[in-house]
């Protein structure tokens, strides 16, 4: 969550303090990052001026995590991946070994006071994991080196899994977001409490598609904010229909190709490289889960390699290049990206759209129009149908020796 505007320095220097005593030292500080960049909303300097780690304020319902048995499993998987050697920021734990803390309502600072603790992080969850400087890579990535890196990378998270945990410990966390979730998450961002116009969209109904279309332009239209005007224009020129349109299509071939046969693994759930290091750091863990070796892999491709919002298919290449330099994948996942790339693309579009719906006030919803503008294209350039076209062949023929019986469709 966005850290408040009125946590004090002194506020968040008594948090500290609150949760760790004095590990840090006698006056540690806490400087927020702007707009919870990084999924972190600040970090800890301790007394001698060094960095020494990162806070979050988590709500459940509001991220990553669904309860606090999932919360303390994740920090549990991180861990071991982080002494099995994956470079991850650890969760670190106070001088009483606990790694979950709770955010009081009041707290006395350092000059005797007693203060009211923001509103927005009373009762809230509190993790800290150590301090990782890094080179952030660039999203999209801009070259050969970053894109084979992405691939690199999310192959050592997948090996060291498949080394380090059995199949029972890695099925006991959540499934990372898959394509069964998408009609739910549409429907919640839609809001809607039933399904029924949804299935009947599904099936080529035309009177439901125009009572969906109807429904969100009078949400959005709302909120009464302009940055929206290029948004509610999309959807007077057919957005939902080929949301719906390429989910069907998606659905279809998610049977056809047998992905829950396929291999699995813990996926990050959230592989992009916004959140890697060129040193190789990967952060943001909060969507672990199991998935299909290629979710992970997928993910990468839609969010970090396009430029001129189409798809960067040389990009792509040297994303899975450097994946299979650490790991093989098999003839049937190959065969079986194509439609795995629609089903992320269109989550990513869906996830895009709900931050819309879900926006509280017209200072969120300011935020948006950038990466939405870039999403709208990209989806009207590259869409999902075509990556998905199994008749296609791919015209690279480099990328083709990778994706040797059917692929994506280059533009």
């Amino acid at each position: 969550m966005p850290i408040p505007s009125d946590l004090t320095p002194a506020i968040g220097t008594a948090l500290i303090k609150h949760f760790f005593g004095e590990q840090f030292g006698p006056t540690p500080t806490f400087e927020p990052i702007s707009d919870g960049i990084q999924n972190y909303n600040g970090f800890v300097v301790d007394s001698t001026g060094e960095n020494k780690l990162f806070l979050s304020f988590l709500r459940f319902g509001q991220g990553e995590y669904t309860s606090i048995e999932h919360l303390q499993s994740n920090i549990g998987f991180v861990n071991k991946l982080k002494e099995h050697g994956l470079n991850t920021p650890q969760y670190l734990p106070n001088q009483h070994g606990a790694h979950i803390f709770t955010a009081p309502n009041h707290i006395t600072t350092d000059d005797g006071h007693t203060q009211d603790v923001p509103q927005q992080l009373k009762g809230s969850l509190v993790t800290a994991q150590a301090y990782c400087p890094g080179t952030s890579l660039s999203n999209p990535v801009t070259n050969d080196h970053e894109a084979c890196i992405l691939g690199r990378t999310l192959a050592q998270l997948h090996k060291i899994a498949d080394t380090n945990f059995t199949k029972k410990q890695i099925a006991s966390l959540p499934s990372a977001v898959s394509l069964q979730t998408l009609k739910t998450t549409l429907l919640v961002s839609m809001g809607f409490k039933q399904d029924t116009l949804i299935n009947d969209a599904l099936k080529n109904s035309a009177t439901a598609t125009q009572k969906i279309t109807a429904h969100i332009h009078a949400l959005l239209s709302e909120k009464q904010n302009p940055l929206l005007s290029q948004f509610l224009t999309e959807l007077q020129q057919g957005w939902v229909e080929k949301t719906l349109q390429h989910m069907k299509t998606a659905l279809n071939d998610w049977g056809e190709h047998k992905f829950d046969d396929l291999p699995k693994t813990l996926c990050h759930g959230d592989f992009h490289a916004g959140n890697m290091f060129q040193e190789g750091t990967i952060y943001d863990m909060g969507y672990l889960g199991e998935h299909t070796r290629i979710f992970d892999i997928c993910q990468a491709i839609v969010i970090s390699c396009h430029a001129d919002s189409k798809c960067d298919i040389e990009a792509a290449k040297k994303v899975l290049q450097g994946y299979q330099e650490q790991v093989k994948l098999t003839p049937e996942e190959l065969i079986a990206m194509p439609t795995m790339l629609a089903v992320t693309h269109i989550r990513s579009t869906v996830t895009r759209f709900c931050s819309i719906m879900n926006a509280k006030s017209s200072d969120e919803i300011s935020k948006l129009p950038s990466e939405l503008q870039d999403r709208l294209e990209h989806y009207k350039t590259q869409p999902p149908g075509n990556w998905a076209n199994q008749e296609q062949q791919l015209e690279h023929p480099n990328l083709s020796q990778l994706v040797p019986a059917k692929g994506i469709q280059q533009q």
